[in-house]
């Protein structure tokens, strides 16, 4: 389940290593291929058409997709018969906000922070938010519930602010019934709508429009 051990697999065990460049939206970087025992180099930064600011290469860790959880180390980094894919992972900044990225497509974060999503989520289960507050910029991406819309928000403690996308603030939610409302109630999905949900004294749920 080792990505960089594919060369073996694939034939391509013939002296060279290669890395491929995944700019993730950006502009397009060429693949290099590496003798063995040798450094890649590290290409110019790519630059994305939405002006996001790039903050390095990550290596693709397993066939599932997940990345390293630091840059890849160009100046240090020896390759040996390897097939190494990097990721070019952006800062998605905006209303004084850095976020990161959310790669999840089955559920939403559980941690207070300030996040984005890179691809569209479908809940399994009700997100129930409960510790601190939390920014979720959607980024053009929609969140709808699997199970026919029974799943929903419960805020229980802190506050959660959805941001359309990167010039847009959050605009005020209207108050809900406090108890857990489907999705299907208003609609299928959050289709990027900005809005601001905020706990009440006690446990209570909201639909974002």
């Amino acid at each position: 389940n080792d990505v960089s051990d594919i060369c073996t697999v694939c034939g391509y065990n013939a002296g060279f290593s290669f890395v491929f460049f995944n700019s993730n939206g950006g502009s397009e970087v060429p693949t290099q291929m590496v003798v063995n025992g040798q450094k890649a180099d590290r290409p110019e930064d790519p630059t994305h058409e939405e002006g996001l600011t790039f903050k390095g290469w990550y290596e693709t860790t397993n066939l599932n997709g997940d990345l390293a959880p630091a840059p890849f180390d160009f100046e240090n980094r020896v390759l040996d018969h390897k097939l190494v894919l990097l990721q070019a992972v952006w800062q998605h900044e905006h209303d004084f906000i850095t976020f990161q990225p959310w790669d999840r497509a089955d559920s939403l974060p559980t941690t207070a922070g300030d996040y984005y999503l890179t691809q569209d989520v479908t809940l399994t289960d009700t997100w129930t938010w409960s510790n601190g507050d939390v920014n979720l910029c959607l980024d053009g991406h929609t969140v709808s519930a699997a199970g026919q819309g029974k799943y929903g928000l419960r805020i229980t403690n802190g506050q959660v602010n959805l941001f359309e996308e990167r010039s847009r603030r959050p605009a005020p939610m209207p108050e809900r019934p406090r108890r857990p409302v489907p999705m299907t109630e208003r609609s299928s999905s959050w289709k990027a709508a900005a809005c601001t949900c905020t706990a009440a004294p006690s446990p209570g749920a909201h639909t974002p429009a």
